[in-house]
This record gives C-alpha cells, sequence and structure tokens, in this order.
C-alpha cells in the first residue's frame, strides 16, 4: 500500500514534470486500484477527491463500454434484473474484447475463487481518460464514485460480440463466464 501511495505522491506533487493537467488520472491508469478502491484513510480520501475533480472537467462521453473483472458469489448474486449497482469508480473500455481479456486475466489469478464477468454497460456520465492514461490502448472510459446503474438483463454468454467471445470459447473457458447488461439511472 505505501508502495502505491508513493507512486500518486510522486505523480501528483510533480504534476508540472510530466506536463499532464491530470496527475490523478495518471496514477489512476498507473495502479492505484487499492487506494482508490479499498484504502480507508485521510490521503485515500484526498486522492479520490482530486479524482472526482479531474474526471468532473472532462467532458461526458455517452455510450456503451465494457468492463471485465471477477466477483464473489456473493457479488454475483446481487446482480439480479431489476435491481441498482453502485460503483465507486469504475474503469471501463469501450472494446468489448479489452473487457473480456481483463476478465480472463482475473479469472486465471484468482481460480474458483471468483466468478468471471463481463459488464455491458449503457452509460452517460463516464469520461473518456485515453489521451491521459498511462496504458491509452486500453481506451478507458473512467465511471466516477457513484455512478449508479440498472442491472436490465442476463444474457446468454453467447450474446457476447464475437470479439469478446472467440478466444474465450477457444480456451474453453466461455462457459465460466457472466454477461450483465447494465443501464445508468438519473443522469
Amino acid at each position: 500500500m505505501k508502495t502505491i501511495f508513493a507512486l500518486v505522491a510522486l505523480l501528483l506533487t510533480t504534476q508540472a514534470a510530466f506536463a499532464s493537467p491530470y496527475p490523478a488520472i495518471e496514477a489512476y491508469t498507473a495502479g492505484s486500484y487499492e487506494a482508490t478502491h479499498h484504502e480507508e484513510s485521510e490521503k485515500a480520501d484526498k486522492f479520490r477527491a482530486q479524482l472526482s475533480q479531474e474526471l468532473a472537467s472532462l467532458p461526458a462521453a455517452p455510450g456503451v463500454v465494457w468492463h471485465g473483472g471477477c466477483v464473489s458469489q456473493e457479488e454475483l448474486d446481487a446482480f439480479q434484473v431489476g435491481r441498482s449497482k453502485t460503483f465507486r469508480f469504475l474503469s471501463t473500455t469501450r472494446v468489448a474484447a479489452i473487457a473480456s481479456n481483463y476478465a480472463n486475466v482475473r479469472y486465471g489469478q484468482a481460480g474458483l475463487s471468483c466468478h468471471p464477468i463481463i459488464l455491458k454497460l449503457n452509460q452517460v456520465s463516464g469520461r473518456d481518460i485515453q489521451e491521459f492514461s498511462v496504458f491509452p490502448a486500453e481506451q478507458e472510459t473512467l465511471l466516477g464514485a457513484a455512478a449508479e446503474f440498472e442491472v436490465i438483463a442476463r444474457p446468454s454468454v453467447d450474446n457476447l460480440p464475437a470479439e469478446a467471445s472467440d478466444w474465450l470459447r477457444k480456451a474453453k473457458r466461455l462457459d465460466a463466464y457472466s454477461y450483465i447488461e447494465l443501464s445508468e439511472i438519473g443522469r
């Protein structure tokens, strides 16, 4: 955790050296996941506040985005049609295959302790951060804190776009995945 905060502190305090008006976004994409999502401290609160401020200064990039990950059985069970889900920042991509790859990597790391998911999110409040990302090829759209969505469908993974499902099918992992569609509420 100290290493993450050291990286965040370096990026935030040397903003001029990086010539970026968005040091918190850069730090987020460089690996400050734990600090952003799990750490409860004054430093983490300041980081999240700066990240929120930077995101608010960017124009909205509405459209369909994708997220791949791994969740517990309890978290998976909460994705029921008609229920709402609030995210505390969420990295997404405009490319379904990239989300599928992230889900596959996380599933491979965690094994049977997680359930791989691919989320399709119809959103209006996300911000395109590709230009400021350490990994621009990810084509990332970042959803801010407290983005709220409703689960609108739990289609079969056979309905995933071919770009996302073909290689999962070849790896014989497709059946392990849950495909969930959500739509942003109240924006």
